[in-house]
C-alpha cells in the first residue's frame, strides 16, 4: 500500500493498480524536481530542509511545530458524493491543476493506512526540534 501511495496509484480492489482519480488536472503538465533552496522532490518523495528556527524564537518554534504535528487530512476537505465516493478538495491547485481527488472510500482508507508507522520504525526525521 505504501509504495501504491507513493506512485499515486490503487492498491486494491477492483481498480487495482490504476492511478487514482484526479479533477483538473493537466496529463502534460512538468514534473517539478525542485522548489526552492534546500528542497528536493525524488520519485515521489519530497524533503524540505529550508527551515530554521534561532534560540528564543518561541512563537516561530510554535508555529513549526504546530505545522509538523497537523493531521494529514483537514477535516472540512473531505466530501461524501451522491454516487458515494469521497471528493479530497485541495487548498491549492497543483501545478498540473489538480483541485481535487477522487476516491472509492476503500480507496481512501488504503492511502490513510498506508501513513500509519510501523511500530519502532520512524518515517519521518527532524533534525534540531526538541
Amino acid at each position: 500500500m505504501q509504495g501504491a501511495s507513493v506512485l499515486g496509484r490503487v492498491a486494491t480492489g477492483p481498480r487495482a493498480g490504476q492511478r487514482v482519480l484526479r479533477l483538473g488536472s493537466n496529463p502534460t503538465a512538468p514534473l517539478v524536481t525542485t522548489g526552492g533552496p534546500r528542497h528536493a522532490h525524488i520519485e515521489g518523495f519530497d524533503l524540505h530542509a529550508n527551515v530554521a528556527v534561532r534560540a528564543g524564537e518561541n512563537e516561530r518554534l510554535e508555529h513549526l511545530c504546530r505545522y509538523i504535528l497537523r493531521p494529514p487530512v483537514a477535516q472540512d476537505a473531505l466530501e461524501l458524493t451522491p454516487d458515494g465516493t469521497v471528493l479530497l478538495r485541495l487548498r491549492r491547485p497543483w501545478r498540473d491543476g489538480t483541485r481535487a481527488i477522487r476516491f472509492e472510500p476503500s480507496e481512501l482508507l488504503e492511502k490513510l493506512a498506508a501513513m500509519i508507522p510501523r511500530p519502532r520504525a520512524n518515517l519521518l526525521i527532524y533534525h534540531g526540534l526538541c
